[in-house]
């Protein structure tokens, strides 16, 4: 509870700097490519979708908070399928809802890097057992860092790509196992590759 605190007053911080700041709305959306560490699955493909505020305090620094919806999770690999409650499963679908505070770093006109906490919401997952839905099975959010760079066409139109870590283990449930015990923690671990849309809030 510290953290969401933490976190929210974080952002609300950001939203106050708004009066002092060159405020812009913009959205992004893009392909996410996951998967869990330590779990033999290879990359599980999905999309992502936000909004943001970037609030330039100068040339070179905007606070960029953003909001949005991420597909996450993995696809197993090997015949060591993950096991829940004695049934076996190929695939791990977790989506979230995000909620992150970036800082964004200009370093000329074209190229900028990312970097800042974030806050993932667990909304739903793919896991049921005979019709039963296991509320319990993955953690309620996982809490991580940002890092990534962008390159920016026009002052509007960006590319950007992004790497999330999560520190929370998303496997961490006594009801879950795998058929090869291990005790390695398993981190939700993203690649964002996708374009942002800012729009003049100037009239």
């Amino acid at each position: 509870m510290k953290k969401i605190i933490l976190f929210t007053s974080i952002f609300l911080l950001g939203i106050a700097v708004t009066a002092q700041s060159r405020v812009r709305f913009g959205l992004r959306a893009g392909v996410n490519i996951s998967k869990l560490t330590n779990l033999d699955n290879k990359n599980k493909t999905d999309f992502y979708i936000s909004a943001l505020l970037a609030l330039k305090i100068n040339e070179s620094y905007t606070l960029q908070p953003e909001f949005g919806y991420s597909q996450q999770g993995g696809t197993l690999t090997s015949n060591r399928l993950l096991t829940i409650e004695n049934e076996r499963l190929n695939d791990i679908n977790i989506n979230f809802l995000s909620v992150s505070v970036l800082n964004k770093i200009q370093a000329n006109n074209n190229i900028h890097f990312l970097i800042g906490p974030f806050i993932d919401f667990r909304l739903d997952d793919n896991i049921n057992n005979d019709g039963y839905f296991l509320e319990e099975l993955f953690p309620r959010m996982d809490i991580g860092i940002t890092l990534g760079f962008g390159y920016d066409f026009t002052k509007d139109l960006s590319i950007e790509a992004r790497f999330k870590h999560g520190f929370v283990d998303m496997l961490s449930e006594g009801n879950i196992f795998y058929q090869n015990t291990r005790d390695d923690e398993n981190f939700n671990q993203v690649f964002q590759l996708g374009i942002t849309y800012k729009f003049n809030m100037k009239k």
